[in-house]
């Protein structure tokens, strides 16, 4: 395995996204005889004629086209008389040949193909011009293959229309409407609900221009401004309109009009439609592949599930997610990206990856962003042959409301990713179209997608689209599939109670299916909890040099390539360049991360190549590591495949402990023998245990008292003791249950291990142990202590030491031989115990 295929496995959710934009869904659909494209022409409003204008005039052309079958790809040209020209278009054409005077538009959609559609265009006729004809066809493109190879699946012709060049003519002034802007909105230049528009019109005609007016769905407006020129032959004006939604419409349908009459008191009509999704999107990225014009549009999610904008998958084993916060705040850039040809207006996207960093000197424009946190925290892995099928919930806005249809489709990334060209991606594996509820929310299972039951080892991933035309199509939302050939087990052999500046040494274990004579490499990473998090913070001016990334205030620059060849990948790190090629150990990547990292307390292991499905591995840990509990993930990688086999995650307590009661009906005696983050007895006693409690006694030492606890106190004792409200380390308590019941505690290991950080006084003392180490009497307590007291709860009844026994206590007693960790005493010392 190469490298750059390696490197291409990193970047999946990269080429996922550009795959989808740029056409690449993979799915070959035979043309059936029924498959064509059919276009009706309209000049100036009319499809009947005849049409006659003057040199020198302009007008108007409206095509509808109708497509039968599906089809990926549809062309439509129009050849006009020589010298003629297309001055305007909506949408833009995409190529001209002026050898034969033709203009060319391209469309193409995610994944379903091309709908319906409609192409307007203005035309100039010169001054000398003489009587022509505009001639019209269609080809479109019905296999992937045949996008890849340039090659069109069917091609038609759309009727002649014959223009006659005449002393006066009468067709009415030539009306036409620019393209949408945004006026008054989020300011991604793009046109979405309850935003304001502003439009250009201009109204042409040689016999002067009588009246006009303006329509918006129907209802007349009132033009913004406007103005003629001298001749009072062109008149030029703006209209502004407010994007609303229609009833029982989940797409934004309106339509501004211009009627306008000339000085001979002809009347045209000219109409241009108004789309724009009913929800926001905040993305949106257009390019060129092979002479196609492309465009999409992706909907950033909010930081609430509820809100919108996420695929939850559910079932499988589920991984704690680091949580994540994105900020962002850059420009918009224009560049050219390899053999996907030109790609404009592309916003750089914190949450969705660098785009196109690298070009300088293009003008942006800076847009602030908004603050994304990722609102799951786990994250659930499949594994191969097992019982969990793969589903998800999608969670939309609710302003999608239901009944909204959306294109659901499921794709092996791993193919995505290491195609070479777009007809080496193979088909996508299942997709369905979908509705929402009433909360703009819809389950994803296996009764749509029968391929999520029982998916092979790879990497997947779900996609939802939006490509209801004319909108701009959306990726709406993504999430990726892991699915592994086996499970693993990680389990900590030595030390039982690891330190930081320990070396600690995990058995692991491939459990179930492996794939035969596969070989492995064993990796670990050990993360601190509390630092399971990270903000990322990138800000831009849109060139390379002017662009900051930092996780968590740490700057590593972006700098990262691959070789001309493909054979060596090339990091330039903060703490100089590193190369990497297919004959590279792992270690070196590792320590790379460690200089790069060095300052983050983490640890990272990996072991040789290996056939074995079980094998030992060592972390070590750093000295300056904080005590606490940290995440330990582990993974097998199968070198054959370059694929995740196994993977577990798992948690370690660094310098920490664990110490489980199992509390007996009765009377116990027990003490904390770990420093914990909240004493208070809530914290420490769960519910269910804590309501079986009679009551809890402790000891004052200073005033030689109790003091008592209950869920459901005795008056007397409440009124005659002081309140106990929280189990302090290192102290005893006396714990009366009216049932059994067990729980467990976490904590650091105190400095004063196995003492008591409480000191002993004179006369008694209620201590205990700390940490998890047993000790002696004789070791724990100085040589001069008159006696001490444990309990044995099983037998209800003491147990006695003493350096100088009583003969009566020792007669009826138990010896007391050891200090176990968890377990209550009473130390009694002499008056004077200096």
């Amino acid at each position: 395995m190469k490298w750059k295929n390696k490197f291409s496995e990193s970047v999946i959710v990269i080429t996922i996204i550009f795959a989808i934009i740029f056409g690449a869904n993979g799915i070959a659909v035979s043309q059936s005889v029924g498959d064509s494209i059919s276009v009706t022409r309209m000049i100036n409003g009319s499809t009947s004629g005849p049409f006659a204008y003057q040199q020198g005039d302009e007008f108007t052309v409206e095509l509808n086209y109708a497509v039968t079958g599906k089809q990926y790809g549809v062309t439509i040209g129009e050849i006009l008389p020589e010298g003629w020209q297309i001055i305007d278009s909506y949408p833009k054409y995409s190529a001209f040949n002026a050898a034969t005077n033709t203009y060319r538009w391209n469309t193409s959609t995610f994944l379903n193909g091309v709908s319906d559609g409609t192409i307007l265009y203005k035309v100039e006729i010169p001054d000398d011009a003489i009587d022509g004809t505009i001639t019209g066809y269609s080809k479109w493109v019905s296999t992937l293959n045949d996008v890849a190879n340039g090659e069109y699946t069917g091609k038609a012709y759309s009727p002649d229309s014959s223009i006659f060049i005449v002393p006066a003519e009468g067709n009415g002034p030539c009306s036409w409407i620019s393209g949408v802007k945004e006026e008054i909105g989020d300011g991604d230049g793009h046109l979405e609900n309850g935003e304001t528009a502003a439009y250009r019109f201009t109204i042409t005609d040689r016999d002067g221009i009588s009246d006009f007016k303006l329509y918006y769905n129907g209802a007349e407006i009132q033009a913004a401004d406007y103005s003629f020129d001298d001749e009072g032959s062109i008149m030029t004006g703006t209209a502004h309109v407010l994007i609303t939604g229609k009833a029982g419409s989940n797409d934004l349908e309106n339509i501004l009009s211009i009627q306008a009459t000339d000085g001979t008191g002809v009347t045209s009509e000219f109409s241009l439609p108004v789309y724009a999704p009913k929800y926001d999107y905040t993305a949106w990225t257009k390019g060129e592949l092979s002479g196609w014009s492309l465009q999409a549009a992706s909907f950033e999610p909010s930081s609430s599930l509820t809100d919108g904008g996420w695929i939850v998958l559910e079932g499988g084993n589920p991984i704690s997610i680091p949580a994540l916060e994105a900020h962002y705040k850059g420009p918009w850039k224009t560049i050219n990206e390899g053999k996907f040809g030109v790609i404009s207006n592309v916003p750089i996207l914190g949450e969705f990856g660098l785009w196109g960093l690298g070009e300088s000197g293009a003008s942006v424009n800076v847009t602030p962003r908004t603050d994304v946190k990722v609102p799951m925290s786990t994250y659930p892995i499949y594994v191969e042959n097992s019982a969990n099928s793969a589903s998800a919930i999608f969670y939309g806005t609710p302003e999608m409301g239901g009944g909204q249809q959306f294109h659901v489709v499921l794709v092996n990334t791993s193919k995505l990713a290491s195609a070479a060209s777009l007809s080496d991606i193979d088909d996508a594996i299942d997709q369905a179209d979908i509705s929402t509820d009433a909360s703009g929310d819809f389950q994803i299972t296996s009764a749509s997608l029968p391929h999520l039951d029982g998916l092979k080892e790879g990497y997947y991933a779900l996609l939802v689209l939006d490509y209801r035309m004319p909108n701009t199509p959306c990726l709406v939302a993504m999430a990726p599939i892991v699915v592994t050939k086996s499970e693993m087990t990680a389990d900590l052999i030595d030390p039982a109670t690891p330190m930081p500046g320990d070396q600690l040494l995990y058995s692991l274990n491939m459990v179930g299916d492996t794939r035969s004579g596969a070989d492995y490499m064993y990796i670990a990473a050990m993360i601190p909890e509390k630092d399971y998090s990270g903000t990322f913070n990138m800000t831009s001016d849109g060139t390379a040099t002017g662009t900051s990334f930092s996780f968590d205030g740490f700057t590593l620059r972006e700098n990262i390539s691959v070789s001309p060849d493909g054979s060596t990948i090339i990091v330039k790190g903060t703490n100089g360049t590193y190369y990497f090629d297919e004959d590279s150990a792992v270690n070196d990547l590792q320590q790379m991360l460690m200089s790069e990292f060095g300052r983050l307390n983490v640890s990272f292991a990996n072991t040789s190549v290996t056939k074995l499905t079980s094998v030992e591995l060592q972390l070590n840990t750093k000295a300056t590591m904080p005590t606490g509990r940290y995440m330990l993930l582990t993974l097998a990688l199968d070198q054959d495949t370059g694929k995740i086999a196994a993977i577990n995650q798992t948690y370690v307590d660094l310098g920490q402990a664990t110490y489980t009661y199992d509390l007996v009906k009765d009377w116990n005696l027990i003490s904390i023998p770990l420093a914990l983050q909240d004493n208070s007895i809530s914290a420490v006693i769960p519910d269910d245990v804590r309501s079986n409690i009679v009551n809890i006694w402790a000891w004052d030492e200073s005033a030689q008292n109790y003091m008592y606890y209950s869920p459901n106190p005795e008056p007397y004792f409440e009124s005659h003791y002081p309140a106990l409200t929280k189990l302090e380390t290192g102290r005893a308590y006396w714990v009366e249950m009216n049932e059994s019941g067990s729980f467990t505690i976490t904590g650091t290991i105190p400095s004063t291990a196995p003492a008591s950080p409480v000191p002993l006084v004179s006369g008694w003392s209620f201590v205990g142990p700390t940490g998890l180490t047993p000790s002696t009497p004789g070791a724990l307590y100085p040589g001069n202590v008159v006696n001490v007291w444990a309990w044995d709860e099983s037998a209800q009844n003491y147990m006695y030491y003493s350096p100088n026994p009583e003969p009566w206590f020792e007669a009826h007693y138990p010896p007391l031989t050891s200090i176990n960790a968890g377990h209550g005493y009473w130390v009694e010392m002499p008056e004077s115990i200096g």
